[in-house]
């Protein structure tokens, strides 16, 4: 739903998932996470958050929820209690692309400095679970295919932008100078202080 604030989560969709009973079958499970893909764009590390959750469908694990699944279930309802809301990009300033790396997923934040500079805008939240293959990479080698997937999935943006990609991870910026996209690498000391709105 596009307003005078930015981007905003549909309340009919958040109201569905806040009056959702905790998922006690497979099929309810699977319902629940489908609602998640809706606003997965509007949520930083959804699938970190919902990953005990989503463990539940692994056909070599007991299917039973646990304590971890309901504080999953229950932190998802919490952060849909006050939705965050992507603000449209604006030409003629650089991105900033926070990257983090976890051992089963990735997590990404587009965001852009608002006018004056003191305050980042979030843009586009992105997050990707690993696949099993993908686990056994090295650091380095999940790191590069997580560069990869993001790229795609932002491309639009960043064809156009400058980018700067902050992360802990100082192997990236050695990956990612590609010709084809403006990507200067921006180390974390860099830009403490920005607070994402």
């Amino acid at each position: 739903m596009v307003n005078e604030k930015g981007i905003e989560i549909g309340l009919d969709k958040v109201r569905v998932i806040l009056e959702m009973p905790t998922p006690m079958i497979e099929k309810e499970v699977h319902g629940f996470l489908g609602k998640l893909n809706y606003i997965a764009r509007f949520t930083s590390q959804l699938i970190a958050t919902y990953n005990p959750i989503f463990k539940l469908l692994n056909k070599n694990q007991k299917n039973e929820w646990n304590r971890e699944c309901q504080e999953a279930f229950e932190k998802i309802k919490q952060y849909l209690q006050k939705p965050s809301f992507l603000i449209p990009l604006v030409l003629g300033r650089p991105l900033i692309m926070y990257l983090t790396m976890l051992d089963e997923s990735i997590g990404c934040v587009l965001g852009q400095h608002e006018e004056f500079g003191k305050k980042e805008h979030v843009i586009y939240y992105l997050s990707k679970k690993f696949t099993n293959w993908e686990m056994r990479y090295s650091s380095l080698e999940r790191t590069r295919c997580a560069l990869a997937w993001v790229a795609r999935q932002l491309r639009q943006y960043m064809l156009s932008h400058t980018t700067w990609l902050v992360s802990k991870l100082d192997p990236i910026k050695y990956i990612f100078e590609k010709p084809e996209y403006n990507i200067t690498y921006v180390t974390k000391k860099d830009i403490k202080g920005s607070v994402l709105v």
